[in-house]
């Protein structure tokens, strides 16, 4: 299995941060012809000049031929659960609505974002609703315990911490809100969304 080096806010692999499409054309067209990984197994982001800004991960694709330690955390097999809290330690990531839903975890001070299209937890195989899914569909949910992309940003593009992204806690679960409930919450689906994402639980639902 080949190693696929990260160079924090310069480089993933061989592609470089601020390098022209033609470049990155010329780097993808190696990495198929040398390891077979499909064309969408890297993604890029460019600015104004054309320059490459943030370079996207396909994990599925790219643990069938790489491995990828970075700040010794396994990148591309470590579930989504244990991925967060292993880089958490190193930088906190920003507590926001898609942090808190499970989908989005941005790690401003490495440059680093995780992405999942869909959440699914150890304690979803447990339910009643994963066992009554026909087996294909199992499979399909399961997916989901893992992150999908993983995103490195150039330094320059490394994200800010504003006061008014980050979240409270306790008030977003406690308080109406249009965006999870048409109705006031109960206390129980409160209790569950907290032990889901791994949160306190709000004194006044103890």
């Amino acid at each position: 299995m080949v190693d696929l080096i990260i160079k924090e806010g310069y480089s993933v692999g061989q592609f470089k941060f601020g390098m022209t499409m033609e470049e990155v054309e010329q780097c993808n067209k190696l990495y198929m012809e040398r390891y077979g990984i499909n064309k969408e197994s890297f993604f890029f982001e460019y600015d104004e000049e054309g320059k490459v800004t943030s370079i996207h991960l396909l994990i599925e694709e790219l643990k069938k031929h790489f491995q990828c330690n970075f700040k010794g955390i396994d990148l591309l097999n470590l579930k989504a659960s244990e991925l967060i809290k292993a880089i958490d330690t190193i930088d906190p990531y920003i507590r926001d609505q898609e942090a808190l839903r499970g989908f989005t975890y941005q790690f401003p001070d490495l440059g680093l974002t995780l992405w999942r299209g869909n959440v699914c937890t150890e304690e979803d195989l447990e339910a009643d609703w994963f066992k009554e899914l026909i087996p294909e569909n199992q499979e399909d949910e399961k997916r989901f315990l893992f992150f999908e992309t993983i995103t490195f940003h150039h330094k320059e593009k490394v994200f800010q911490r504003f006061p008014e992204t980050e979240i409270n806690i306790e008030k977003n679960l406690t308080q109406r809100t249009t965006t999870y409930w048409e109705k006031e919450p109960d206390p129980d689906q409160l209790r569950e969304l907290a032990i889901k994402f791994g949160l306190e639980i709000p004194k006044n639902l103890k």
